[in-house]
């Protein structure tokens, strides 16, 4: 390698540590944001159907936890992808457009999460 290639690969690595440290922390802040976003969503759907307030609280309940499990189950899995990706492809422009897009992803149910709540 020449040190031109070996200089932006450099900027690239540091450029994709970057955005990677936003990004991933975000992802918790996203889960939560989603679980914000379907209790909303859910709670007159659930208020309609349950019999009694104690139902529609233990319904509540559930589908909060059950959120949890399965989205804390994809968070984790975005975070090990991110990492695993961000560790082998350190330098290539591909790994900065992931970031990029799972940033835009983020930030997106983020701001949604807020004009509904």
């Amino acid at each position: 390698m020449n040190k031109t290639s070996e200089s932006q690969a450099s900027k690239n690595r540091i450029l994709n540590f970057g955005l990677a440290v936003p990004a991933l922390l975000l992802v918790v802040i996203a889960l939560f944001a989603l679980l914000e976003i379907i209790l909303t969503l859910a709670a007159p759907v659930i208020a309609s159907s349950a019999a009694d307030s104690v139902r529609g609280h233990y319904a509540m309940v559930t589908l909060r936890n059950l959120w949890l499990i399965f989205g804390g189950m994809l968070s984790l899995g975005a975070i090990i992808y991110s990492l695993d990706r961000l560790f082998k492809r350190s330098a290539q422009v591909s790994t900065r457009v992931f970031f990029l897009r799972l940033l835009a992803v983020e930030l997106i149910i983020i701001g949604l999460q807020l004009v509904l709540a």
